[in-house]
């Protein structure tokens, strides 16, 4: 367990950067000229759980697409899964006025992160996978 608690400091600056990233996405799926946006982050969260070493693939819906990612199994393999849930877009952040800082530029200050998305749902995403890749 120590290793994954080393690799998860060692690489606490590159993974707020993901989350910078991340959350830099206006996925907005209750306004419908964010949903190139919305798919850019499907596709973002896509190649960030294949470069983790994830089996990932998106999921086309009539709605938005679904990520779907599993740790690689050896065939015939029977250990338990574990299902995360969660969601990648995000609600409007409309009034702008009441935003100190541009809700799609995420900023650092201090020890906290501001922007949207970082706390629901965004951050708790990148925490699981951050804990996912640790563990590999």
């Amino acid at each position: 367990m120590q290793s994954v608690l080393d690799h998860l400091a060692q690489n606490e600056p590159r993974f707020i950067e993901k989350l910078i990233e991340h959350a830099s996405f206006p996925s907005v799926s209750a306004q419908p000229q964010h949903k190139p946006d919305v798919i850019a982050n499907a596709q973002w969260l896509l190649a960030h759980c294949q470069e983790i070493g994830l089996e990932a693939r998106l999921v086309e819906t009539p709605g938005n697409p679904v990520l779907v990612a599993k740790t690689p199994r050896k065939s015939g393999a029977r250990k338990p899964h574990y299902l995360v849930y969660g969601h990648y877009d995000v609600q409007p952040p409309e009034p702008f006025d009441l935003w100190k800082t541009e809700p799609f530029k995420p900023t650092v200050q201090g020890r906290s992160m501001f922007g949207r998305g970082t706390s629901d749902n965004k951050g708790q995403h990148l925490a699981h996978l951050n804990a996912v890749e640790a563990y590999f």
